[in-house]
Order: structure tokens, then sequence, then C-alpha cells
């Protein structure tokens, strides 16, 4: 019998041992930095990677990268996430299908734009975000002039509203429709005091003479 015993005892010596409940480390004492940064950390390492990919890649590669992860952080969230969210009903059908058209034409206007602030050798990303920069990009250098914003100063948030209404259609949404007129309000205010006098200021005589010629959301330009 002795050597099975002795077998038992050394087999029980090699299990792993529990710590004592109070020798178990306690969220409460390691405190709430500490946890955000446990809990975020692969977060945070991911974010780190793409940025240092995006400073190492080519200029021109780089700034549609930013232009693609401009879009869907900002007017994808606006224009189709939040919408999305905010709608409890399936599509109307019939005319309110007609909504799709709406939509794509303000995705369309959207696309160009971004597409003309590339070539301008920036993104939309307005200038308050400066400090993400590295995945955001920043604005062109000059003003952009080109394609539609030769009829309005800020048709990228044109082709934003025309998404949102055109889904409040196919839905058939007042929820949507409600959101829209928000949204609407909000960056009017946004153009009115954030990003005229920033232009103005950077630009200067150039977005002067351009701010004369091209009204802010709509119409033919001014001689």
């Amino acid at each position: 019998m002795g050597a099975p015993r002795l077998a038992f005892e050394t087999l029980e010596t090699l299990k792993p041992r529990r710590f004592p409940e109070t020798l178990k480390p306690d969220r409460a004492h390691t405190g709430p930095v500490m946890h955000w940064l446990r809990d975020q950390l692969p977060h945070i390492v991911t974010g780190a990677c793409v940025a240092l990919i995006l400073v190492f890649l080519p200029r021109k590669v780089r700034l549609w990268l930013q232009g693609l992860i401009f879009t869907v952080l900002v007017p994808g969230v606006v224009a189709f996430f939040l919408p999305q969210w905010l709608r409890t009903t399936p599509a109307a059908g019939g005319w309110w299908s007609l909504g799709w058209i709406l939509f794509a034409a303000g995705a369309a206007i959207y696309l160009r734009c971004l597409v003309d602030f590339l070539r301008a050798g920036g993104t939309p990303a307005i200038f308050f975000t400066r400090p993400l920069r590295a995945a955001l990009g920043e604005e062109p250098k000059q003003v952009v002039r080109s394609g539609f914003y030769r009829y309005s100063r800020n048709p990228m948030y044109l082709g934003v509203f025309a998404a949102i209404a055109g889904q409040a259609c196919v839905y058939r949404s007042r929820t949507i429709a409600i959101y829209l007129l928000i949204a609407i309000t909000f960056f009017h205010c946004v153009v009115v005091f954030l990003e005229e006098p920033h232009l103005a200021r950077a630009r200067g005589p150039a977005y002067d003479d351009y701010r004369r010629r091209v009204p802010r959301w709509l119409g033919l330009p001014r001689q």
C-alpha cells in the first residue's frame, strides 16, 4: 500500500494551487485608471499600429486611406448608421421606396466631393480634428472650387442630408425626419460659427472671393 499512497501524494503536490481569497487581486483595489487601461489596451495597440502604418505609406495611398477612414467614421455614422439605428419599422414599400434614389443621389454627391478633396491634397476632416490627422487627414491647403463646389460651398453636407432624407422616406419614419432637422440645424451652426470663420482666417482673400461668388448652400454662381 506504500507505493500507491506515495504516488497519490506526489500527484496532489503537482496540482495547481489556488490562491486564498484574501490574496486574489481585487478590481476595486487596482484603480479605475488601471482597469480602463487593461480593458482598452488591445484597442490602443491596434490604433497605434494603424497610425504607424498610415505614417509610413506613400502619401497618395495614405491620403486615400484617410479619406476612407473619415468616410466610415463621420458621414458613414451620421448619414447611415444613426438613421438605421433610429428606425423602428421595416421599409414601407410602394412609392416610399423611391427614397432610395434620394439616398443614392446623396451618397454620389458625397463621393464626388470626397474625390475633389483628395485631388486637392486633403480630406474633408474639419480643422479641430487635427490631433487625429494621422487617421483622418487634414483639409486641403487651398479652397476646393471644382465639381459641386461651383454651386454650393457645402455640397458634402447636402449629400449627407439627402441620404438621411431618403431613409426617412423609405422607412416612412418620423423619428428619422426629426433627426434630419436636428442634423441640418447642427451642421448649419458648425458651418456658420466654426468652419467659415476658420477658412476666412486660414485662406484669406481667396476664401472671401469664393464666399462672395458661391452661395453657402445651393444656387448659381454669382459674378
